[in-house]
């Protein structure tokens, strides 16, 4: 198991697998002071969808731009329309409204940022910063490419990443490689980020913290919304969030106290909320627990959150939507998976780890199987609404980053990736009809590992206990590859390319064998 070898020396480093060489095509970092704890994790989106014989017209570079790129800082005006809501406002992206993305939609070439484009009748943005004052201590500045409106365009696909406390739009092509734009906090760290594929005309990211705030921005239409602000809901750190599927407001994000916020970007922050809990005698580490509203729900509908679950008393670490948006996968550092049933707000199953916490969780494509990595070093593998089927050996500490590679499964089989903490890319693939049964007799409290139980408002959710190592196949991976020097802690499959990135700031581009 080696790193990856260099073509005669002189080549990009590339890595075997069973369908070709995978090379790697770019690299972006900036000179930034990473959060190690955190580490840099990315989205990649394209506002609008190409066949892939376009694609490759979009990774040419752009004649006549200057090496390096110039950066200028743009104001961050308040919304007066929103009264005493100082939360919300527009980070002045463009110079000219008239000019903007969202008002030339049809143009090929997206001009009037910053007087980006030749010809433009733009000045340039205000010479002076302008702040609201709730927002100023928030973010230091806002940094945009001047060149921006001559390298965007319609197609071009986007990578979003955070890098200690700063928080970037990049060219995916990296062509060039100097980012759109950067924002800067100023005492916190952006921990963890989504955007909204159903909203790629406006590019809908939501931020959050280490401070328990959220962002919600449009990269095109620079307008933003604080919530949380303060701590205002709750007062832990952000560890995960995600849009939920199918709409344009609505997100959850996971907590380090264990909690998991619904909330509504259109929606100002209660005054007041006081979530209703269970006592420390009621605790049970495999149950979750809803708020229950007091008189008609309908009396809320105006403010933040949109509803509030406990879901441990340890962190949540991951959270992951089923292909049908129907069930909602949740992992702890307790050690525990637990699948949730949106509509219902129902939990109907739980499973535990060999050992330690999970750390990620990812669907497959067509949502029969879920997999899992943690602090056991391995990847599990589970049966949706079913047993454990394997797990998958082969990382040497934490795994800390779990996906399906939908380009590589079938009906019958599935190819599925991991990184970790020993800086490794991990392809593994996994058929029903290869997998093998342990022989070995089984304990007496096998039959009695799933319980029936009640959790709240669940009844009927089901505990999967974890059984011993010698009554689960094990599975070696098809591929190991060391393709950091530092922990890896990012993985998205695309159709062109493996993308990984590490704690240090780094992201890596594989590109995927010629066909």
């Amino acid at each position: 198991m080696s790193s990856p070898t260099k073509d005669r020396e002189t080549g990009p480093p590339t890595f075997s697998t069973p369908e070709g060489s995978y090379v790697l095509r770019d690299d972006i970092h900036y000179e930034l002071s990473a959060n190690p704890f955190i580490g840099t994790h990315f989205h990649i989106i394209a506002r609008i969808e190409l066949p892939a014989s376009e694609k490759a017209t979009q990774s040419r570079p752009i004649e006549g731009l200057p090496t390096p790129g110039k950066f200028t800082e743009v104001a961050i005006l308040p919304d007066t329309s929103a009264g005493d809501k100082v939360d919300r406002g527009t980070m002045v992206f463009f110079a000219d409204a008239k000019t903007s993305p969202v008002a030339r939609r049809k143009s090929s070439r997206l001009g009037g940022l910053l007087g980006g484009n030749k010809g433009s009748s733009s000045t340039g943005p205000p010479t002076t910063m302008v702040s609201p004052p709730a927002f100023k201590d928030f973010v230091s500045k806002v940094i945009v490419n001047e060149n921006v409106g001559q390298i965007m365009t319609d197609a071009m696909e986007s990578i979003f990443l955070n890098v200690g406390k700063t928080f970037l739009w990049v060219n995916y092509s990296c062509q060039p490689k100097d980012p759109l734009t950067c924002l800067y906090f100023k005492d916190s760290y952006p921990t963890c980020h989504d955007v909204n594929a159903l909203t790629r005309d406006t590019l809908d990211v939501v931020i959050g913290f280490n401070t328990g705030d959220v962002l919600w921005y449009s990269a095109i239409t620079g307008k933003y919304i604080r919530l949380n602000r303060g701590g205002s809901i709750i007062s832990a750190a952000v560890t995960c969030i995600k849009w939920m599927p199918g709409s344009d407001t609505t997100f959850f994000a996971g907590y380090d106290d264990g909690t998991l916020i619904v909330y509504d970007k259109e929606r100002d922050d209660a005054e007041k909320f006081t979530p209703s809990g269970p006592g420390e005698d009621e605790w049970d580490k495999s149950q979750m627990y809803a708020h229950k509203w007091e008189g008609k729900r309908e009396k809320f509908l105006k403010h933040n959150p949109v509803a509030w679950y406990k879901i441990s008393r340890k962190p949540i670490t991951d959270i992951a939507f089923s292909p049908d948006c129907q069930h909602i996968a949740v992992v702890c550092l307790d050690g525990y998976l637990k699948i949730m049933e949106y509509h219902t707000e129902r939990l109907v199953d739980s499973y535990k780890s060999y050992f330690g916490g999970f750390t990620c969780v990812n669907w497959s494509p067509d949502g029969k199987l879920i997999i899992t990595g943690g602090h056991d070093d391995l990847v599990t593998i589970w049966q949706f609404r079913g047993r454990i089927l394997a797990r998958c050996q082969g990382h040497s500490s934490w795994v800390t980053r779990v996906a399906f590679d939908p380009y590589r499964c079938t009906d019958r089989n599935y190819r599925f990736g991991s990184v970790g903490e020993d800086a490794r890319l991990l392809l593994w693939d996994f058929g029903m009809h290869s997998l093998y049964r342990p022989r070995g007799p089984k304990s007496r409290q096998r039959a009695e590992a799933e319980r029936k139980s009640t959790f709240g408002d669940s009844p009927g959710a089901t505990v999967h206990q974890a059984p011993p190592r010698s009554e689960v196949p094990i599975i070696v991976p098809t591929v190991s590859k060391h393709v950091h020097g530092d922990p890896t802690c990012g993985l998205v499959f695309r159709d062109d390319a493996i993308v990984t990135s590490c704690r240090q700031g780094l992201v890596k581009i594989w590109s995927r064998p010629k066909e």
